[in-house]
């Protein structure tokens, strides 16, 4: 099994008592700490153009990880014998925004480093089951960045639930560089205002026009950003 860099990774597990742990790497903060730390984006911020999109693509690399979607897990799968249509090896990660990207300011020989985290609402599944999950079914997630699936009756779960996450995460990434943190926020509280229909205001990405069939869209605000 190959090591994927942009993943957190699990250093060691241990008892005490009736309780478990899980002890990780330990980061400088979360992409939204890094954001803030350099507010002006581009101007100032630790990372070149070239670096930042070598960072987006780990994270992808992460993700795809996850999926089971990699070249050697591709080939592993290939190599076997018999296919197990039971075996576990499809994942999706379920919540994937800025807060459970992890950031290090000065990680071994890389330099500065971000890594997906939080996986404990991962799920794996067979080749049976990795596109029968219903919204419903779901552990939870973040509201911002769920796809428009899970608020459609009848649609299943897959893994582009976590390719629409990415991307909005990827997107509020690019806003940072150009404007700077300030309009990460203020993209998000017009995101809300999209919403203003609504008795809460919810900054997703998409909304859903009134009427029967009505198909999901992504909202002006995340065109014109």
């Amino acid at each position: 099994m190959q090591k994927e860099k942009h993943l957190i990774k699990l250093l060691l597990t241990f008892q005490h008592g009736q309780k478990y742990y899980f002890l990780f790497e330990w980061a400088d903060g979360h992409l939204w700490d890094y954001w803030d730390k350099y507010p002006r984006g581009s101007e100032d911020a630790s990372l070149n153009s070239l670096l930042l999109a070598e960072q987006c693509l780990g994270l992808a690399t992460a993700v795809k990880r996850i999926h089971g979607l990699a070249t050697w897990q591709k080939e592993k799968r290939k190599k076997s014998a018999q296919t197990n249509k039971n075996e576990k090896d499809w994942g999706r990660h379920g919540d994937i925004k800025p807060h459970n990207i992890l950031w290090f300011s000065s990680y071994r020989t890389d330099g500065c480093l971000f890594v997906l985290s939080d996986l404990g609402l991962t799920r794996y599944h067979s080749s049976v089951t990795r596109s029968l999950v219903s919204p419903t079914s779901l552990d939870g997630c973040t509201d911002s960045y769920r796809p428009p699936e899970t608020d459609m009756p009848g649609q299943h779960i897959c893994s582009k639930y976590d390719i629409w996450s990415l991307g909005c995460v990827f997107l509020e990434f690019c806003t940072w560089w150009l404007r700077g943190s300030r309009s990460v926020k203020l993209f998000e509280n017009e995101r809300a205002a999209d919403d203003s229909v609504r008795m809460v205001d919810d900054p997703k990405y998409f909304f859903i026009p009134t009427g029967n069939n009505a198909k999901p869209k992504v909202k002006p605000t995340v065109l014109n950003v």
